[in-house]
């Protein structure tokens, strides 16, 4: 027992490395991100398309971890999994000394880990959820161990502000505490000049990063965000699909689920007020992913709030020893069954794709699965997607319109990184971004744009070659923002237009005189969302 109590931090580690080698995967969006860092690195600046500043990113700081961490590692899909196990380990590390180097309380903190699919899942993927994982985990350090310290403030806010800069909604759990502890109780307390100073102080990365970002890209939002909001679809077609996403993954993943709203009601009825703020908070963060239609991804999205939930039971653990050793036991079976899924489940078994959701791990894992790579038995990424031909079919220098960007762009910027890739979806692509979604099949996180023949003439020769006046307007403002030389002095007023709504109402007013019955003349997708405005289904 005394060799096990000195030892089981290390003896956890090895048992999630297990998992972490059977489970290690890296997701097509993932790559979105390799490609910028590519770009980078090959002296073109922090860009998708070489031709065009563009942020294609929507995780700044996962995407610096990565760009630094390339100097070390070149190679970006061994990088991504080095700092997926990393983070993590971090995390896990992070339980230990919360639950007070408790045995029972931390080996349940972990066992909860490894029950949650969702959890094990996202912790590789090349995205940023295991660094999400260790900001959370220093948020609770430091609310827990650092509350006296001098520089309290400075240290929380700084979290929050590596949180914001991680993934802006990571931030949205964490708001009612932090109104409550930077504004009423520093109030109370009569420390508010001190949390005030320190909490700007703080948050000065956030600040510096928005500054660059719109000196930089011309937006304050990632490129991404800007697509995947300025879609023109009724919110409550987002929201009946964001109570699909939750339905679904109760379904699919339930432990993952049923833990999150189970620690939820638990901290809202409680007496302690950090509990309670992180219950409403969660709350928050559950009607976020509603109304904004979550995720296509399985658990993706939960992740966040599970990883908060499993703080908030490991630090507020009673000593009751009967309590503990059941949950010890459901934990460890249902560890057991997530070890086996990993391990001996056939992956071809689980739902690659249903009512507009995907195990995104399970699509991926012949392509990119650590395992399969280390053994030299995975499929090569340029014959994943049947639409990667198009990159080689057409001339370097014509644009090829594509839908799946992770793995077509990083080929791209391995082979002929002088090659413009239009995203269809507008991920990439600021113009197409600033343009509703054309009218017929959708998926939550893919809202297709219309495209023609004057756009990509207009990429190819690098000049305005629309004719309809409004989209013309647009494309010369997108070009001031992404093409022309930074200080040239006409971008600060295409940037104004383009952060205050201005070139959005302009592209708005093109799009309606599109010819959307053409459009709709494409067979739709039986397996997506449809959209089609009753005017259109009138006529």
């Amino acid at each position: 027992m005394i060799f096990l109590r000195k030892n089981c931090f290390i003896f956890i580690v090895l048992i999630f490395s297990i998992f972490y080698l059977f489970s290690a995967w890296v997701a097509d969006d993932a790559y979105i991100t390799f490609r910028t860092i590519e770009n980078f690195h090959n002296g073109y600046g922090l860009r998708w398309n070489i031709t065009e500043r563009v942020q294609s990113y929507t995780h700044p700081l996962w995407m610096i971890n990565l760009l630094i961490g390339k100097y070390i590692i070149n190679d970006l899909y061994y990088l991504c999994l080095i700092l997926g196990f990393f983070y993590t380990v971090l995390t896990i590390y992070i339980i230990y000394l919360l639950s007070e180097k408790n045995i029972f309380n931390f080996t349940l903190g972990v066992l909860i880990l490894f029950s949650s699919k969702a959890a094990l899942d996202f912790s590789s993927s090349g995205l940023e959820n295991s660094l999400s994982y260790f900001l959370i985990a220093c948020f609770f350090y430091t609310i827990l161990k650092l509350k006296e310290h001098s520089h309290f403030y400075l240290i929380l806010s700084t979290v929050f502000s590596c949180m914001f800069l991680n993934r802006m909604d990571l931030i949205i759990p964490f708001l009612p505490f932090a109104f409550y502890i930077f504004f009423y109780q520093a109030y109370q307390e009569h420390r508010f000049k001190k949390s005030t100073i320190q909490g700007f102080i703080g948050f000065i990365p956030v600040i510096l990063w928005s500054i660059f970002a719109l000196y930089y890209y011309g937006s304050f939002f990632a490129n991404s965000v800007i697509a995947k909001t300025n879609t023109g679809l009724p919110t409550t077609h987002l929201q009946i699909q964001g109570f699909k996403y939750i339905y679904g993954n109760l379904i699919y993943d339930p432990f993952t689920s049923l833990f999150i709203y189970a620690t939820s009601i638990y901290s809202i009825f409680s007496k302690k007020y950090v509990n309670k703020l992180l219950g409403f908070g969660l709350a928050l963060y559950i009607f976020y992913l509603i109304h904004v239609g979550a995720d296509y991804m399985y658990g993706r999205f939960l992740t966040i709030p599970f990883i908060i939930s499993l703080f908030i039971v490991v630090t507020n653990l009673r000593k009751d020893l009967r309590i503990l050793k059941l949950a010890l036991v459901l934990g460890l079976v249902l560890s057991s069954y997530n070890l086996y899924q990993y391990t001996f489940k056939d992956i071809k078994s689980f739902e690659i794709s249903k009512n507009n959701f995907t195990d995104e791990r399970a699509f991926y894992y012949p392509t990119t699965s650590l395992l399969l790579t280390l053994q030299e038995n995975n499929r090569s990424i340029a014959d994943h997607f049947i639409e990667t031909r198009f990159i080689f079919e057409d001339h370097v220098t014509q644009p090829t319109a594509l839908h799946n960007m992770g793995f077509n762009g990083y080929i791209v910027s391995k082979l002929f990184p002088e090659k413009h890739i239009v995203d269809a979806l507008g991920l990439t692509d600021a113009f197409l971004a600033a343009h509703p979604m054309k009218y017929g099949s959708w998926r939550i996180g893919h809202f297709p744009r219309a495209l023609n023949a004057e756009y990509l003439n207009s990429i190819k020769y690098n000049q305005n070659l629309i004719t309809l006046p409004e989209d013309r307007a647009v494309l010369d403002q997108v070009f001031l923002l992404s093409r022309a030389p930074l200080n040239d002095s006409r971008r600060l007023e295409a940037i104004i237009k383009w952060n205050n709504g201005s070139t959005f109402k302009t592209a708005k007013q093109g799009f309606q005189h599109y010819p959307h019955k053409l459009l709709l003349q494409q067979n739709p997708d039986p397996k997506m969302n449809l959209w089609i405005p009753n005017n259109l289904n009138s006529d």
